[in-house]
């Protein structure tokens, strides 16, 4: 019966060891800091309503430290707007986007998207944008990247992170 005992704690600890690395797909060592919230304004003023991808859709996301999602979608969204709370998404959802996030350099100060401040930076003429804001450990971040075809400077990690944050918030594609 002792013996049992014991395989049964070593597969219990096993298991638990086994799940806990399947929690999210963070990268090892860059746990999502408590204080991450994310702030995102995309403008598009040749969106096309359901024609245009999710991603370049005009629209502002938000998520809070606590997990709530936030959207205001349309051609009318811009800093100013107040979006509405969508869902609270669960750790691992979270965890993802902070991986997203990272992936796209958009918590990195020393990043070349990062800018000053929000409300300075101007989206080439005519051009989908996004710009991003994300606390972490503290520190505000704030990016801007062009999207769509000719954005470069990795703008499809920004766009896969964007796409994501329509996903949960139910935007249909």
């Amino acid at each position: 019966m002792h013996a049992r005992t014991n395989w049964l704690i070593l597969a219990g600890i096993w298991l638990a060891a086994f799940l806990s690395g399947c929690a999210g797909t963070q990268p090892a060592g860059e746990a999502r800091p408590p204080d991450f919230t994310l702030d995102a304004l995309v403008s598009n003023p040749h969106a096309d309503g359901m024609r245009t991808p999710r991603r370049l859709r005009p629209a502002r996301y938000v998520v809070g430290a606590d997990g709530e999602l936030r959207v205001a979608l349309g051609s009318g969204v811009n800093e100013r707007t107040i979006p509405r709370r969508a869902r609270t998404l669960n750790p691992g959802q979270l965890d993802d986007l902070w991986a997203l996030v990272l992936d796209a350099g958009l918590a990195d100060p020393g990043s070349p998207r990062a800018i000053a401040w929000r409300q300075t930076w101007r989206a080439p003429p005519g051009e989908p944008a996004g710009v991003i804001s994300v606390t972490n450990a503290g520190r505000r971040v704030h990016s801007a990247a062009p999207l769509g075809a000719s954005s470069g400077l990795g703008a499809p990690r920004v766009e896969a992170l964007l796409d994501r944050l329509g996903e949960l918030a139910w935007v249909p594609e």
